[in-house]
């Protein structure tokens, strides 16, 4: 017996000999010595090259990124107003505005919408709705009102939704940092 506890003893300090072993060089921070002047000036001049040609790699892609962001947030904006041009006819026709200012103010609660305008057949104001978005960059989105009714069609008025490229440019610096940093990082 006291052979094998000999044996236990002798495996617990030979485990701590390579636990100590083990975490020596996390102790010590590692540095990086180049002896070679002529390489070491090479590392210092590449290195920012290195960098420069990643960040303009990922700008790039970020970029061609941009005009499909730019192009699915513009089709999303447009059978928006399609489907609500749709939901609105009745209503205008039929004079219920109040079901038209409350599908107006449903517009402008979306994601970069500015301003609502819906407008009867003779051009008269018959709802609007306003976000509190700033921003003097607009585009705006119309779409006629067609009111249908045993299968004739009339016009009832139009549909102009404002919206920012604002909220198009904040998504490309969101996703832009993240390969800023990564390049910066490394």
């Amino acid at each position: 017996m006291p052979d094998g506890r000999f044996r236990v003893m002798q495996l617990v300090a030979d485990m701590r000999a390579r636990w100590r072993a083990w975490r020596a060089p996390v102790d010590k921070p590692a540095t990086l010595t180049v002896a070679n002047p002529v390489i070491n000036s090479m590392l210092w001049a590449t290195l920012p090259l290195v960098l420069i040609v990643q960040l303009s790699a990922a700008i790039i892609l970020e970029f061609t990124n941009l005009t499909s962001i730019e192009t699915q947030y513009i089709s999303r904006l447009e059978a928006l107003a399609e489907r609500r041009a749709e939901a609105i006819a009745t209503p205008l026709w039929t004079a219920q505005n109040k079901e038209v200012s409350d599908i107006a103010e449903e517009i402008v609660r979306e994601t970069g919408v500015k301003a609502v305008m819906v407008y009867d057949s003779n051009g008269n104001v018959v709802a609007s709705a306003r976000s509190d978005t700033s921003d003097e960059s607009s585009q705006t989105i119309v779409r006629p009102i067609r009111y249908t009714s045993f299968g004739l069609t009339s016009p009832a008025g139009r549909l102009e939704i404002t919206y920012t490229r604002k909220v198009i440019f904040g998504n490309f610096l969101r996703a832009l940092r993240g390969p800023i940093l990564m390049g910066l990082s490394s």
